[in-house]
């Protein structure tokens, strides 16, 4: 009686596991930019963005360094955010010395004092950049976005995604 219960309780997840990771492939994996213009919003997590299957596409076959502002723009409408954020250079490492995990169970002195390290650390290393970020659908908990990168004349030069 165990085996079969067993044998009943794995189809189940199967099948359930089955459905639920089908929702993510409902969209189409080309970029459609009608379907791209009408779904700029975040949303709340709970339904399923069809910009997150266009992303790949997007990337490898729409979006060109090189690529003026004004052209994405045309091509994906007006960004979520657009503006220049200070961000750490890809190629930085954190300190050792800098580990906020290393304060959990410490005072709140220290954990103040670690914190304003770290913000010092951080203003002194991290650079301007200008970015254009677009809503792609969500992750299990955060939203994701296309991230735009240009130079100061307003051209792009990297794309990638992010969670925020």
């Amino acid at each position: 009686m165990k085996k079969q219960t067993l044998i009943l309780l794995t189809l189940v997840f199967l099948v359930c596991f089955l459905s639920c990771s089908d929702k993510s492939n409902k969209y189409s994996s080309q970029f459609d930019q009608k379907i791209w213009l009408e779904n700029s919003e975040v949303g709340n997590g709970l339904s399923q963005n069809p910009r997150v299957g266009m992303i790949d596409d997007l990337i490898e076959n729409h979006l060109e360094k090189g690529m003026t502002k004004s052209e994405i723009i045309e091509l994906l409408g007006k960004p979520y955010k657009d503006g220049i954020e200070f961000r750490l250079p890809a190629n930085i490492k954190v300190p050792d010395s800098l580990d906020i995990i290393s304060t959990v169970g410490k005072s709140k002195e220290i954990r103040e004092e670690m914190l304003d390290h770290w913000n010092n650390w951080y203003a002194e290393n991290s650079q301007p950049d200008t970015l254009m970020l677009y809503a792609a659908g969500w992750s299990l908990v955060d939203p994701n976005f296309l991230v735009v990168k240009l130079d100061d004349k307003e051209i792009a030069y990297d794309f990638w995604i992010e969670q925020h």
